[in-house]
């Protein structure tokens, strides 16, 4: 399967295997794909994200916005020849969220880890390569 590189910093990009898709939807679609990714380390009820996104809907326009923004999602996602369910999924509970365990690249997640490293040595040792790291994560 393809690698999915996702970059939340800056303007919103994914692409597969290096074939660019910019997420030229509504700030909210960009809103909830940042969402599960930054939290992809749990799934959300769809009542969480309903109140979070479209807290001024009624309860069956905010479940309408939620599908309709997935459906976007997967589109971005899981294009043709991606199989449903490699990034977004869907548990029997009907929550949603990022399936952390796919092939992927999250710019974010990335320097994250930079940032841990970097903190694990003691702030008089570190060098300039180090600080350098990390605006080179964004830059990848």
């Amino acid at each position: 399967m393809s690698i999915l590189k996702i970059r939340l910093l800056g303007r919103v990009q994914v692409s597969h295997n290096d074939w660019l898709t910019e997420v030229r939807t509504t700030k909210i679609v960009q809103g909830v794909l940042a969402y599960l990714l930054l939290q992809r380390h749990r799934t959300h009820s769809r009542d969480a994200l309903t109140n979070l996104f479209w807290s001024e809907q009624n309860q069956q326009k905010a479940y309408a916005c939620l599908n309709t923004t997935l459906w976007r999602l997967r589109l971005v996602l899981e294009p043709r020849g991606i199989p449903p369910g490699a990034y977004l999924v869907s548990n029997q509970m009907g929550e949603v969220g990022f399936k952390q365990e796919s092939n992927y690249w999250l710019d974010v997640a990335a320097l994250e880890e930079q940032i841990h490293q970097t903190l694990t040595v003691p702030y008089q040792s570190v060098e300039s390569r180090e600080v350098e790291k990390l605006v080179v994560v964004k830059l990848k």
